[in-house]
Protein backbone atom coordinates (compact mmCIF):
# COMPACT_ATOMS: atom_id res chain seq x y z
CA UNK A 1 0.00 0.00 0.00
CA UNK A 2 0.79 3.35 -1.04
CA UNK A 3 -0.19 6.78 -0.20
CA UNK A 4 1.10 9.91 0.55
CA UNK A 5 3.13 9.30 4.28
CA UNK A 6 2.05 6.14 4.49
CA UNK A 7 4.02 2.80 2.82
CA UNK A 8 3.17 -0.53 3.72
CA UNK A 9 5.57 -3.41 2.60
CA UNK A 10 5.71 -7.06 2.19
CA UNK A 11 8.05 -9.50 2.01
CA UNK A 12 7.75 -12.90 1.43
CA UNK A 13 9.20 -15.37 3.34
CA UNK A 14 12.42 -16.91 2.34
CA UNK A 15 14.93 -19.70 3.32
CA UNK A 16 17.23 -17.13 1.97
CA UNK A 17 16.45 -14.96 4.41
CA UNK A 18 17.02 -16.70 7.60
CA UNK A 19 19.86 -17.06 10.29
CA UNK A 20 19.69 -19.99 12.74
CA UNK A 21 16.91 -22.06 12.09
CA UNK A 22 14.34 -20.29 10.42
CA UNK A 23 14.53 -16.99 11.97
CA UNK A 24 14.58 -14.52 9.40
CA UNK A 25 18.12 -12.46 9.99
CA UNK A 26 18.33 -9.11 11.39
CA UNK A 27 20.22 -7.68 8.27
CA UNK A 28 16.90 -8.45 6.55
CA UNK A 29 14.65 -6.69 8.63
CA UNK A 30 16.77 -3.74 8.85
CA UNK A 31 16.69 -3.32 4.99
CA UNK A 32 13.08 -3.57 4.80
CA UNK A 33 12.55 -0.65 7.53
CA UNK A 34 15.17 1.03 5.38
CA UNK A 35 13.57 0.68 2.34
CA UNK A 36 10.11 1.06 3.85
CA UNK A 37 10.93 4.20 5.27
CA UNK A 38 12.74 6.05 2.35
CA UNK A 39 9.81 4.85 0.23
CA UNK A 40 7.28 6.66 3.31
CA UNK A 41 9.82 10.06 2.90
CA UNK A 42 9.49 10.24 -0.85
CA UNK A 43 5.58 9.49 -1.42
CA UNK A 44 4.70 12.82 0.01
CA UNK A 45 7.81 14.61 -1.20
CA UNK A 46 7.29 17.40 -4.02
CA UNK A 47 8.36 15.74 -7.36
CA UNK A 48 9.54 19.38 -8.63
CA UNK A 49 11.79 19.98 -5.40
CA UNK A 50 13.14 16.62 -4.36
CA UNK A 51 15.14 14.73 -6.72
CA UNK A 52 16.21 11.82 -4.40
CA UNK A 53 17.62 11.20 -0.89
CA UNK A 54 19.23 8.94 1.70
CA UNK A 55 19.63 7.56 4.63
CA UNK A 56 20.48 10.13 7.61
CA UNK A 57 20.24 7.87 10.41
CA UNK A 58 18.34 4.58 11.54
CA UNK A 59 17.54 3.14 15.05
CA UNK A 60 15.89 -0.13 15.31
CA UNK A 61 14.57 -1.75 18.66
CA UNK A 62 14.60 -5.65 17.59
CA UNK A 63 11.61 -7.23 19.87
CA UNK A 64 10.79 -10.76 18.98
CA UNK A 65 11.70 -13.23 16.42
CA UNK A 66 10.09 -13.59 13.26
CA UNK A 67 10.73 -17.60 12.83
CA UNK A 68 9.16 -18.70 9.25
CA UNK A 69 7.48 -16.09 8.66
CA UNK A 70 6.90 -13.01 5.96
CA UNK A 71 7.33 -9.76 7.47
CA UNK A 72 5.05 -6.51 6.71
CA UNK A 73 6.81 -3.30 7.26
CA UNK A 74 4.39 0.06 8.16
CA UNK A 75 6.09 3.12 8.07
CA UNK A 76 4.54 6.45 8.49
CA UNK A 77 6.24 9.34 8.61
CA UNK A 78 6.63 11.37 11.31
CA UNK A 79 7.91 14.71 10.40
CA UNK A 80 8.52 16.38 7.17
CA UNK A 81 10.81 19.34 6.91
CA UNK A 82 12.37 21.02 3.83
CA UNK A 83 15.70 18.64 3.62
CA UNK A 84 14.91 16.20 6.56
CA UNK A 85 11.76 13.53 6.87
CA UNK A 86 11.62 11.67 10.12
CA UNK A 87 9.63 7.98 9.82
CA UNK A 88 8.10 5.52 11.86
CA UNK A 89 8.50 2.25 11.24
CA UNK A 90 6.63 -1.08 12.19
CA UNK A 91 7.87 -4.78 11.06
CA UNK A 92 5.13 -7.35 11.71
CA UNK A 93 5.75 -11.29 11.11
CA UNK A 94 2.45 -12.08 9.47
CA UNK A 95 1.05 -15.06 11.42
CA UNK A 96 -2.19 -17.41 10.76
CA UNK A 97 -3.24 -15.90 13.57
CA UNK A 98 -2.31 -12.27 12.91
CA UNK A 99 1.05 -10.89 13.25
CA UNK A 100 3.84 -10.09 15.73
CA UNK A 101 5.87 -7.05 15.92
CA UNK A 102 9.27 -7.81 15.43
CA UNK A 103 10.71 -4.45 15.13
CA UNK A 104 10.37 -0.86 15.71
CA UNK A 105 12.50 1.73 14.32
CA UNK A 106 12.89 5.79 13.65
CA UNK A 107 14.31 6.77 11.00
CA UNK A 108 15.58 10.19 9.21
CA UNK A 109 15.90 10.94 5.39
CA UNK A 110 18.02 13.78 3.85
CA UNK A 111 15.71 15.13 0.79
CA UNK A 112 17.90 16.56 -1.95
CA UNK A 113 16.76 19.02 -4.56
Amino acid sequence: MLKPEHVELVLPFSPENITVGNMVHGGVIATLIDIAGAAAAASGADPEQVKGGATGSLTIQYLAPANGAGLRAVATVVRRGRRQVVSDVEVYAEERDGGTLVAKALMSSTMFG
